[in-house]
């Protein structure tokens, strides 16, 4: 399970011009009225850019009131990536919810088809969509690629989810994407090492030579004449 995060907002009026150091938000769900809220920039900056904030409940503090939400989308500037607006939908604790969690890789020091057979890892997805109690939302969806060799996937049936939790795509024999594979090195890859070896052996050969010529250039002694 994630840990809950906690935010102060103040409620704002949807048509007053805000501060540049306030970012607009809505809140809205549980056939409850929105509510338009503020949050102080630098404050809001400092949880924004953990991956935990798109994942965990979001608790939000107004005056004296909780609101128990999910972070569901966002708005960034184009060019520098501040934040423009939020929208939170309020949720229970023991709301079932679908949420976007990321997929990360344990045994990748230990991935033979990288490490024996120079193949590479080639992530097709990097997050996946689930579904579990708010409460209960994990922190990541951990992939083992310990025991994968040249042409190895992983496909989302592969998965062993927490208990509890469910992956939001329909997953049977038609429709199973494989989240990574083992790709085998580039003909390019294969030629740049053939060429380090030949320029290896080259220089391996011309120091022989070099050797071999001085050798034969020393100039005979006075024992060697006679």
């Amino acid at each position: 399970m994630s840990e809950q995060i906690h935010v102060t907002a103040k409620t704002r009026l949807v048509d007053h011009k805000l501060s540049a150091q306030d970012i607009p938000a809505v809140i809205y769900g549980k056939k409850k009225p929105n509510i338009h809220v503020a949050f102080d920039e630098k404050s809001l900056s400092q949880l924004f850019y953990k991956t935990s904030f798109h994942t965990n409940i979001v608790k939000i503090h107004i005056d004296k009131e909780e609101i128990t939400s999910l972070l569901k989308d966002y708005q960034l500037h184009p060019l520098n990536k501040s934040i423009l607006h939020l929208d939170f939908l309020r949720v229970d604790a023991k709301s079932e919810v679908d949420v976007k969690v990321p997929i990360r890789l344990n045994g990748e020091d230990e991935c033979p088809g990288v490490l024996e057979e120079s193949g590479s890892i080639d992530q097709t997805f990097t997050a996946i969509d689930i579904k579990c109690q708010a409460d209960q939302i994990p922190e990541a969806i951990f992939v083992d690629i310990s025991a994968l060799r040249l042409h190895d996937s992983i496909h989302f049936s592969d998965i062993v989810f927490p208990k509890g939790v469910s992956s939001s795509l329909e997953i049977n024999e038609e429709h199973d994407p494989a989240i990574l594979t083992i790709h085998p090195p580039t003909k390019e890859e294969i030629v740049e090492v053939v060429e380090e070896d030949l320029d290896a052996e080259m220089e391996e050969g011309d120091d022989v030579a070099n050797e071999d010529a001085s050798t034969e250039a020393q100039p005979e002694t006075e024992d060697e004449k006679h």
